[in-house]
């Protein structure tokens, strides 16, 4: 097959020279030459310069990408009920041949539902719930956005980042050991308040703490009445606590 054959040699002649050149100081001209064919049969192989750059690419990326493909069936994502939980959960190949899967949950859950996730590596971003949730990841940050209920939330490497109107007499405890910490509450929040930091600094805005207690590492106080608690603690990052 001629044209195939034509076709072949135009993409080997480019990716050496792109590769030894950069593909703006490659012309078409030096590619043609290299192939040992005349300039018309880029134009009707490849149209343009961008087009057979972009056939490079795809020539060595195709096969790749088809072999990510062929691995993700082998990944399998689990749902099932235990007792009166809805479990998700990811199983993981045993043989991952070198490679790192990723996956991305996108849950549509009723907002009047508890919530436990428990993740490794990755973000975790819960939106809208109207219950209490508990938050566990190793490595990641941790978002909760208009979030009604107790929340008790821990990252090791990774940032705290709420906004939570708690429930009456509810809890929220947020906890990192490499990562700041900023929650947004109510400013009519009625919590007790305390917050730690090995190394950081703690500040607090448009709230009303109470007997408040501070050291260069800790605050404590009440908010309102008390009738919740609130207990934050990072060890290296900071603290914000913001009344809106």
């Amino acid at each position: 097959m001629p044209s195939a054959t034509t076709k072949e040699r135009i993409l080997d002649a480019a990716e050496r020279l792109f590769a030894e050149k950069g593909v703006d100081a490659t012309s078409l001209r030096q590619v043609t030459g290299a192939a040992g064919v005349n300039v018309a049969a880029i134009h009707y192989h490849f149209g343009s310069k961008e087009e057979l750059l972009r056939a490079v690419i795809a020539r060595r990326f195709d096969p790749v990408n088809q072999e990510r493909l062929k691995q993700l069936d082998r990944l399998e994502v689990v749902v099932s009920v235990e007792g009166d939980a809805i479990v998700v959960r990811t199983e993981q190949p045993s043989d991952t041949q070198g490679r790192t899967f990723e996956v991305e949950y996108n849950l549509i859950i009723p907002e009047r539902l508890k919530g436990n996730i428990t993740n490794v590596n990755g973000n975790i971003l819960i939106d809208a719930m109207d219950d209490d949730v508990e938050v566990i990841t190793v490595n990641g940050n941790i978002t909760l956005q208009d979030h009604f209920g107790s929340a008790d939330v821990t990252s090791t490497n990774g940032n705290l980042d709420a906004t939570v109107t708690i429930s009456l007499g509810g809890v929220i405890d947020m906890n990192a050991v490499n990562g700041s910490i900023d929650l947004d509450i109510p400013a009519s929040t009625s919590a007790t308040f305390a917050a730690r930091v090995a190394n950081g600094d703690i500040s607090t805005s448009n709230l009303s703490l109470d007997d408040a207690q501070s050291t260069p590492v800790s605050l404590t106080g009440v908010l309102g009445d008390g009738d919740g608690e609130i207990d934050i603690e990072t060890v290296n990052g900071n603290i914000v606590l913001q009344g809106f």
